[in-house]
């Protein structure tokens, strides 16, 4: 049995093109993709070498490169140590373009899972040093710096999502439908009702009748209640010869600077 790198020769070995890896044999090995420009793309191991490339992370990559063939080395003569440690010999050897290089997503195999041997190297040194030091397993450090990575992705999404909401609310204080909301409110609130305006991220809006919205109503966006106005000198303003429209016209353009810096605010504490 081969065990010394320097006698392995991966263009002479036996091999399949990708697209017929069903015919692998189901034994173990030490595989390598290489190209027709005989360049060696990438190395593993397998128990089970045919099971193996059923479900390759890397087979889209490959296919993609088109004219790729699978070598292999048989090591039915190896223990599962002593292949992890030959696997490692070779890719330190032949240094293949693929190990340790991140798949791009467009790429990715469906269902394929990561593999931590894909890691940039240094960030593998650097998970290597902190199991080392006590900090826990590859796996956990892992999950734990996903986890955080992820609280930063949601991080500046609810930041870009307050950003969009924020201008989606300039542009509704700047339109009639602001207007008519307050005064549609103010109308409601002499029945004992209200409405609420539903601002969402993609710039749009609708005026909402409280009674539209019920426990279960779930907005993409947010909901702010539209204040009503100051009503206190109605009926004297009507009696003197005005009307309705007009007053409630003239109350909102003297409440409308207040009402848009209430409403800044509520979606401040919300968004």
């Amino acid at each position: 049995m081969i065990v010394s790198v320097e006698q392995i020769d991966p263009f002479s070995l036996p091999s399949v093109e990708i697209g017929n890896r069903n015919r692998l044999p189901d034994i173990p090995a030490i595989y390598f993709a290489v190209s027709k420009e005989n360049e060696i793309l990438y190395i593993g191991r397998a128990v089970l070498l045919q099971k193996r490339w059923k479900l390759h992370h890397r087979v889209k990559q490959l296919e993609s490169l088109k004219d790729v063939k699978i070598a292999w080395l048989a090591c039915n003569d190896l223990a599962d140590r002593e292949l992890k440690g030959l696997e490692e010999d070779c890719i330190r050897h032949f240094n293949p373009a693929l190990n340790q290089t991140v798949i791009p997503r467009d790429l990715r195999a469906p269902g394929a899972m990561f593999n931590i041997k894909d890691l940039p190297i240094r960030t593998d040194e650097l998970i290597g040093n902190l199991v080392e030091s006590g900090m826990g397993t590859k796996t956990q450090i892992v999950l734990i710096a996903v986890e955080n990575l992820w609280k930063e992705v949601k991080k500046e999404r609810e930041s870009k999502m307050n950003k969009q909401l924020r201008q989606a609310l300039e542009q509704y204080l700047q339109s009639e439908d602001f207007r008519q909301g307050v005064i549609d409110s103010t109308k409601a609130s002499w029945g004992g009702s209200s409405y609420k305006v539903e601002i969402l991220p993609d710039g749009t809006w609708q005026n909402l009748w409280s009674n539209q919205i019920g426990n279960k109503y779930e907005t993409p966006g947010v909901i702010i209640a539209l204040p009503a106005l100051n009503c206190d000198d109605l009926s004297e303003f009507t009696e003197n010869g005005g009307t309705e429209e007009e007053y409630l016209d003239l109350g909102f353009d003297n409440e409308r600077s207040e009402i848009e810096a209430e409403m800044r605010d509520a979606l401040k504490s919300r968004a």
